[in-house]
């Protein structure tokens, strides 16, 4: 011999004994054993639940997308009714205003032509004049 001591490398000081653990670790789920035997069907319902999960996810994210772009929808549709509602408005004033342009222009070259002497149509164009002025001012 060399002098040297004999070491038992399974002792709790040294070796591979040393890294195992016995019992179960706080916090943590115990490992499942995988086993030659176990049958393919663990893995298969596994899979199955989380595809079914994902689906559940999925058509969740569909529906809320749905209900988003509804409600897009409709604030649109509004929007679109409100400004046909505005243009009708606007094109009704329009043709009110040109109609009392056109009234205005023959009552002016009835004037010119040596109209009513005694003034109506003058006051007929001052009226037509402030209901146009009325109607621009809208």
């Amino acid at each position: 011999m060399t002098g040297q001591p004999k070491v038992a490398y399974g002792s709790a000081a040294w070796g591979p004994a040393a890294y195992t653990i016995h019992g179960p670790v706080p916090g943590m789920r115990p490992p499942v054993p995988v086993t030659a035997s176990q049958p393919d069907g663990v893995m298969v319902l596994y899979k199955s639940r989380c595809d079914n999960r994902l689906n559940e996810i999925t058509e969740r994210a569909l529906a809320d997308k749905r209900r988003l772009l509804g409600k897009k929808y409709e604030e649109k549709y509004k929007q679109v009714a409100e400004v046909a509602s505005k243009l009708t408005i606007e094109e009704a004033t329009f043709r009110d205003i040109q109609e009392r342009k056109l009234e205005l222009r023959q009552a002016i070259t009835n004037m010119e032509q040596g109209g009513s002497t005694d003034g109506i149509l003058q006051v007929r164009a001052d009226r037509i004049q402030s209901d146009l002025d009325e109607l621009l001012k809208v």
